[in-house]
């Protein structure tokens, strides 16, 4: 895997009532590598991200989901839960 990750969206903000929102990782040559990261949210009461990368809004506030590859590349989303 590459050491670039490209996330996409790059930002979620959304109602704490909508629906989750799936997250697509790939890397620099393009190969969708979604499941094969991990990911971790920095307040749980905001969001929620499962191992497959759905985030699920839980409550107001601001949180990051970074995404992590075994290689060690990193990414960052910002949330915003409305």
């Amino acid at each position: 895997m590459s050491k670039t990750l490209t996330v996409s969206p790059n930002k979620i903000y959304v109602k704490h009532t909508d629906s989750a929102v799936q997250l697509a990782v790939t890397d620099d040559t393009k190969t969708v590598v979604t499941g094969a990261v991990s990911y971790s949210t920095d307040n749980g009461s905001v969001a929620a991200v499962n191992a497959t990368g759905l985030v699920t809004p839980r409550g107001k506030g601001k949180c990051s989901i970074k995404i992590t590859s075994k290689d060690g590349a990193a990414a960052t989303v910002p949330v915003e839960i409305i």
